[in-house]
């Protein structure tokens, strides 16, 4: 088994625990630590909601994050004379949830608001400890990821309650109901019926997520089940998405150019051994997240 690394300020008692606490989240996206206290090695209630409570203000926890398939279009471009530039002139656009000046294979990356491009989108649960490193990471399951499908019978206040509650334990029933003007009553009620056809996205860092490097990768590859299965085994979350039949892959890598050289190389021999192919590999310049 790899080596476990502490996050700072946290024990591998702690991080255990807060990854346990993701998983519940998966499930129940607002879910409350005090009741999570029950499924908690301390003795203390208030230990372990101090514990989580910090895990979220330290961005070892990000998210949760509801998810659908909302009509997102991918874009793509390379050989970008002046990325950052155009990165600029496009972050502020109201419809745009993400997007990356790149440098490397691409130029730029960005989902938005438009045609209904993107095909899957998770962040698949880690494993603490890991089970792997991404440096050895390996996956010859075969399957296609399915696509995620556009919500059906969703009303309007349906998908006001879903952009409000995007980020699942941000905001209070009480701030809600100010905010839509509904009940909590009728907030709860369009909630649950939303959820029932939403992903929940939570992100799992054990040293932060500034504490990483941060690649983005495209790829092909009849194994994506396989990868999905294998990201799993990893201690911190991978962002997977895919569209036209390309993966997409945010890694999250330890700090130094070794560490980034021995990561990547290793999708350049799982390109050799013919488990991905058309295989492109980036760096982030400059960046936007609404959910980070």
């Amino acid at each position: 088994m790899p080596k476990v690394k502490n996050s700072p300020g946290f024990s591998l008692k702690q991080l255990v625990l807060i990854r346990n606490f993701c998983a519940k989240l998966s499930e129940k996206p607002r879910f409350p630590p005090s009741r999570f206290h029950n499924d908690s090695p301390y003795s203390r209630k208030q230990t372990t909601i101090s514990i989580i409570n910090n895990a979220f203000e330290k961005r070892v926890v990000i998210g949760p994050y509801l998810y659908c398939n909302s009509n997102i279009e991918v874009e793509l471009i390379d050989n970008l004379e002046k990325p950052i530039e155009y990165w600029k002139e496009h972050k502020d656009d109201p419809g745009v949830n993400f997007c990356l000046a790149l440098r490397g294979d691409w130029s730029y990356i960005c989902f938005k608001k438009g045609a209904s491009m993107l095909d899957y989108a998770d962040t698949p649960l880690p494993s603490y400890p890991a089970l792997c490193r991404i440096e050895n990471i390996y996956f010859e399951e075969e399957g296609a990821l399915p696509r995620d499908k556009y919500p059906h019978g969703w009303d309007e206040d349906d998908w006001m309650v879903y952009y409000a509650m995007i980020g699942a334990r941000e905001k209070t029933y009480r701030e809600l109901e100010k905010e839509l003007g509904f009940s909590m009553l009728t907030i709860r009620k369009h909630y649950l019926k939303i959820l029932k056809q939403c992903k929940t996205l939570v992100c799992f860092f054990p040293d932060s997520f500034e504490g990483y490097q941060y690649a983005l990768l495209t790829f092909r590859t009849k194994y994506e089940i396989g990868l999905k299965k294998a990201l799993s085994k990893l201690d911190r979350t991978t962002y997977l998405y895919k569209y036209n039949g390309l993966i997409i892959l945010q890694i999250q890598i330890d700090p130094g150019p070794q560490k980034y050289n021995s990561a990547t190389a290793r999708f350049g021999e799982l390109e050799e051994m013919g488990i991905i192919h058309d295989l492109r590999v980036s760096v982030p310049n400059r960046w936007k997240n609404i959910h980070t």
